[in-house]
């Protein structure tokens, strides 16, 4: 994506003459998915401030360990290393469904 991406603002730059910003991957995804959808707590950088929900394995005989923080919004990581909440995920889900998707 990121270099198809590039490869098309060169193009454009090459029939404007204006230059135009290389963007990573992370730019591309924020610019033309995560913000038009209202997803501002979604990327690629794990967040210092937030609630993160980590996976764990309980070993036989051993007690779960609590949580005390309020995690009605908690932050995940799924494959890829983007991290999301599930309000965002579901913001997603519903700009899927509303084109018609």
């Amino acid at each position: 994506i990121e270099k198809a991406y590039n490869k098309q603002l060169a193009r454009q730059s090459e029939l404007t003459g204006i230059p135009q910003k290389y963007m990573t991957y992370a730019e591309i995804l924020n610019q033309e998915l995560l913000q038009p959808l209202g997803m501002d707590r979604t990327g690629f950088q794990r967040p210092n401030d937030s609630n993160i929900l980590e996976a764990c394995v309980i070993k036989e005989g051993k007690k779960p360990i609590t949580v005390e923080e309020d995690i009605r919004d908690p932050m995940m990581q799924g494959a890829g290393g983007l991290w999301s909440t599930p309000a965002d995920l579901m913001r997603l889900a519903s700009g899927f469904t509303s084109e018609g998707n």
